[in-house]
């Protein structure tokens, strides 16, 4: 019996690969392979990274929210924006029948009503919403996210983890951003969201999931909650948009233009159907579409002190040259960034990650380009548009934007196709003297905004709060007196609130009167213009027992407010008589309180 031994298997057929097949023909697992936990090292390495990135933003929102309640409850040097959307969060809850007029109308409905969880926090501790705290814990939020989307969008277009990071901390730590994070700023919102959106479309330039457009129109929705510039940003976006789904589609010219159309529409249909509701809902609410579609005028309540804005430039500037400048002192080299970067995303390229990358940055220019645009031009068109740096605040994301883009696409159909062409020294020295030169540009930008803050010439409503506490001795009368601006206010609501009045009994426009309204224990007895019965109770006082009147007088810094157009000539007025002039401390016009006869 033959033994194991002696038998011998036949031999298995050659199956190897022959020497003339191409090397490394398997296709690798994406997500690489998994280790003994059953998870791949890329997921691992991804979970990793969630916590410092979420720790990161947290104390980046902690730093401006720190910022801000230093400049606010140790100096009470807080901006007019943030008391003002505070007020209008504040009606709501604490003002007559849950009046929802104030929370509706206005272009930044999202950031008032983001303070409305919040406010409830003001019954334990009332600086938390007289202060304005709770507008600084929203803007502080969402700015220390925008910073985060900048950060995600910087690595989707290319830039490794060396570049993201620095682009990211010049952005977040301009002192412009820090100002707009710090106090209250509807800006920060809107930030946020035109970043996210555009994270999103650089992810579907790249070769995303049409996912990735439906989340970047749902971004450009929540910035249309937040101020006007996202339909300058949508307009622009929906644009490119088509133009890039029509070239990248095949087959017919008729079915390309189909694509471009649906994407359009994917991409335009959530902020024109927001747009639209918000409008609807605020007309309502205010009773009149041309209160909902107004722009603030003098927002900033710069005082009419004669000798002081006149001089710096205020009323003799056109507004188009003063956000220009404002826009150089932001980022000096924004125009010369702006300019490589689009002819670096124009540069043609065999390689299909290189064409990606360069439709992604071109596809980011759009979307913050055409925010920008549209709201310099809303500032130029509006009287005092240009008196705060809050309209030309895109240049910063957009100039930093650029700058990662000239650091990535000179080198991305290298990296990122797999080439394994040596880079020559001659190269490797002219990519670092690029790159010195653009970390140059970017930190010139920091000193010069910070100087650009103080500047009354530049922008008078943040010098105007600011100078007193960074320029004590170089500041004037009205900006130091700006700290105690609200006293009057604050003593204002305490005698309104001696008096016991009812309900609807005092009529105050709270785009001045904000404070008053925030500092009394009884909000109940106030009417505000975004009220629909304000209007009414203004044509006939006497008739729905209007006891007061509030109203600062008209001067020429100091627009009429809507008590003043209510009652034209308060001091000739049969059915008014002067009640009270309130104690002046601050920087503005003494307020009036007018009695109903």
């Amino acid at each position: 019996m033959p033994t194991l031994d002696a038998i011998r298997l036949p031999d298995a057929p050659n199956t190897a690969i022959p020497d003339t097949a191409t090397p490394n023909t398997t296709i690798p697992d994406p997500t690489g392979p998994a280790g003994a936990s059953g998870r791949r090292p890329q997921d691992q390495a991804r979970r990793a990274t969630v916590p410092t990135f979420a720790h990161a933003v947290l104390a980046l929102a902690a730093g401006y929210l720190a910022v801000g309640g230093w400049l606010g409850w140790g100096w009470d040097s807080v901006p007019p924006e943030a008391l003002r959307l505070t007020a209008r969060a504040y009606f709501p809850l604490f003002g007559a029948g849950g009046a929802l007029g104030p929370l509706a109308v206005g272009w930044d409905v999202l950031p008032t009503a983001a303070q409305v969880p919040l406010l409830p926090l003001a019954w334990l501790w009332r600086p938390f919403a007289t202060t304005g705290i709770s507008a600084v814990v929203v803007s502080a939020l969402f700015m220390a996210g925008a910073a985060g989307q900048l950060y995600r969008t910087a690595g989707a277009l290319g830039a490794r983890r060396r570049v993201a990071v620095p682009m990211a901390a010049l952005f977040a730590l301009h002192p412009a951003v820090v100002y707009a994070g710090a106090t209250g700023s509807a800006q920060a919102a809107s930030l946020f969201f035109l970043l996210l959106a555009t994270h999103q479309l650089v992810r579907w330039y790249r070769g995303g999931s049409s996912n990735r457009l439906a989340a970047a129109g749902l971004a450009l929705a929540g910035a249309g909650l937040c101020g006007p510039s996202a339909l300058g940003a949508g307009v622009a976006t929906a644009a490119a948009v088509a133009i890039v789904a029509y070239r990248r589609a095949g087959g017919p010219a008729r079915a390309r233009r189909e694509t471009a159309r649906a994407d359009m529409l994917v991409i335009a249909l959530p902020l024109l159907f927001v747009t639209a509701i918000r409008i609807l809902i605020g007309a309502v609410a205010a009773g009149s579409w041309a209160r909902e579609l107004a722009f603030e005028v003098n927002s900033g309540l710069l005082p009419a002190v004669p000798g002081e804005l006149s001089g710096s430039g205020t009323g003799s500037v056109r507004p188009v040259v003063r956000l220009a400048v404002q826009s150089a002192v932001l980022e000096p080299f924004a125009v010369v960034t702006l300019i490589g970067a689009v002819l670096a995303g124009c540069r043609r390229d065999t390689s299909t990650l290189a064409a990606e990358t360069g439709r992604g940055v071109l596809g980011a220019l759009a979307l913050l380009g055409g925010g920008y645009a549209l709201a310099v031009v809303v500032a130029a068109l509006t009287t005092g548009g240009a008196w705060s740096l809050g309209p030309t605040l895109l240049v910063v994301p957009l100039t930093v934007l650029a700058a990662t883009a000239l650091t990535t696409t000179r080198s991305t159909a290298s990296d990122l196709a797999g080439s394994r062409r040596r880079v020559s020294g001659w190269s490797a020295a002219r990519r670092y003297r690029r790159d010195a030169a653009i970390a140059v540009m970017l930190l010139a930008a920091l000193p010069i905004g910070a100087a650009g803050l103080l500047a009354r010439g530049i922008a008078p409503t943040e010098a105007q709060a600011l100078r007193a506490v960074f320029r004590p001795g170089a500041a004037t009368d009205s900006e130091a007196a700006f700290p105690d601006r609200y006293d009057q206010d604050r003593a204002l609501a305490r005698w309104l609130d001696a008096q016991h009045l009812p309900a609807h009994s005092v009529l105050v426009d709270t785009a001045t009167g904000f404070a008053v309204v925030l500092s009394s224990h009884h909000p109940r007895q106030f009417v505000a213009p975004a009220e629909a019965r304000f209007d009414v109770l203004a044509a006939d006082p006497a008739r729905y027992r209007v006891r007061f009147v509030l109203a600062r007088p008209r001067v020429a810094a100091l627009p009429a407010d809507r008590v003043n157009r209510a009652f034209p000539d308060l001091v000739g007025d049969p059915r008014l008589s002067l009640v009270r002039v309130a104690a002046n401390p601050g920087d503005l016009p003494a307020w009036r309180v007018y009695g109903v006869r």
